[in-house]
């Protein structure tokens, strides 16, 4: 480990400790206590993070790969998951690619045949590819030939020309481009390549004469077929995904929200089976929307909606990522809970008293964002102070024994970070209302 990062975990070590053993602690109260250990642990956890990066940086200089226990879960999403974001692409292009090939088999065109076909289907795979960590290993692209040939041969060459009719041949054209497009988008990468070769093969056996001779006018008509096919690549999609950027981030922000009521939920029952699992694929869920969700902002500003400035879109931006990193904070807390905590009779019953109100905040967000005329209403927080003080008066005395239980330092902990969720939704609300929904929904037409 470098010295300078060396240094740097010292001093975020000594302000942790400092947080928790500083002259004002003894005085501050239980709320105030709380939300220090909940900063303290944040502290160690991205200490830890740290470390982790920079074990990683070490191993990758070395030329070798860290221990698998070392490395961090990562479990993939889940099978309906993948499927629901895979269907509108799917779709899209699985009809471009068909009423492509029935627009040039009527009126040959494009010109030079289904070149530009294979065009739409390039540009949609490059576009996945550039999602892709990795390069694909070559035997996956082998494997793409092998099946397509084996696989849409037969097609071609026995079922078609039992065909009788144009009706007929496209009904049997449309589900095998349907199929190739939906597992190019569905399968994780860079497995979702392989059909990205079964895919040009399945167009490619449709053009099997061969050129006789290339001249001025061919070049010509090879490049309004290329031309033809990037528009198709790029009109399909937006078919489905042509939103405004303001429409985008709405839309977004729903999805954000609607992940931690579910995951917020997901909480209320820690020991039931593969919960440890259940909450890292939250978390993962969570992290990559709101990476979209940022990449995005930056796009909504509209000189159409002035109210809406550069000023208030960041700040929406910085209350979404402040809530999101919060709770994701309170998620990995929850997992240390343990049982033996809770018969011990320590623990809180924050996580309890909170649940309704909390997924009421969150459904209030987004009928917030549903009709712009409603309030970012926080009334369910609000409803249950008198309750949450309680409760800070209650775990405050923990920290008060001799000597201080490690399982009340914990519970002053998970405590802090209930505390800061709520502070995040609130600040979130205020975002939200500042901005001006209605100009931005106007401004699309």
């Amino acid at each position: 480990m470098s010295d300078a990062a060396q240094i740097a975990l010292a001093e975020v070590e000594q302000r942790r400790q400092r947080l928790l053993t500083g002259r004002s602690l003894a005085q501050q109260s239980g709320g105030d206590s709380a939300l220090a250990h909940a900063l303290a642990a944040q502290l160690q956890a991205l200490a830890s993070n740290v470390q982790q990066l920079v074990e990683a940086s070490i191993a990758i200089s070395a030329g070798h790969s860290l221990p698998r226990a070392k490395l961090p879960p990562e479990p993939s999403p889940r099978w309906r998951h993948r499927l629901a974001l895979a269907l509108p692409n799917a779709l899209a292009m699985g009809l471009a690619f068909w009423v492509s090939v029935l627009t040039w088999m009527l009126l040959q065109w494009p010109p030079e045949g289904l070149l530009a076909v294979v065009m739409a289907l390039v540009l949609i795979g490059g576009h996945t590819l550039q999602k892709t960590p990795i390069l694909q290993p070559p035997k996956l692209t082998l494997l793409g030939f092998v099946i397509g040939i084996i696989g849409t041969a037969p097609i071609y060459l026995l079922l078609m020309p039992q065909l009788d009719g144009f009706a007929e041949l496209a009904l049997a054209l449309f589900p095998i481009y349907f199929a190739i497009a939906y597992f190019l988008h569905a399968l994780p990468p860079p497995h979702q390549l392989t059909f990205l070769r079964i895919g040009v093969l399945a167009i490619m056996l449709l053009n099997l004469e061969p050129h006789q001779v290339y001249d001025a006018v061919g070049y010509i008509d090879a490049a309004l077929s290329a031309a033809t096919g990037f528009l198709i690549g790029v009109a399909a999609p937006a078919l489905v995904r042509g939103a405004t950027p303001q429409e985008q981030a709405r839309r977004a922000i729903k999805r954000l929200l609607a992940l931690l009521s579910d995951a917020q939920q997901g909480l209320a029952d820690l020991d039931r089976p593969g919960i440890a699992t259940a909450l890292t694929r939250h978390e993962q869920q969570l992290r990559v929307e709101q990476q979209a969700f940022s990449e995005l902002l930056p796009a909504c500003y509209s000189a159409q909606a002035p109210h809406n400035d550069h000023d208030r879109i960041r700040a929406l931006g910085d209350a979404m990522q402040g809530l999101v990193t919060r709770f994701r904070g309170l998620q990995r807390a929850r997992v240390r809970w343990g049982v033996a905590l809770r018969r011990q009779g320590l623990g809180t019953r924050l996580g309890r008293q909170l649940l309704k109100p909390l997924v009421s905040t969150y459904a209030a967000f987004m009928h917030k964002l549903d009709d712009p005329r409603a309030p970012a209403s926080v009334a369910a927080l609000d409803a249950v102070v008198s309750d949450v003080r309680t409760e800070l008066t209650r775990i405050d005395a923990y920290r008060h024994d001799e000597p201080v239980n490690a399982d009340a330092v914990y519970t002053l902990t998970i405590a802090g970070h209930y505390l800061a969720v709520i502070h995040a939704l609130r600040d979130l609300a205020a975002a939200l209302d500042a901005i001006d929904w209605s100009a931005w929904r106007r401004a699309r037409f």
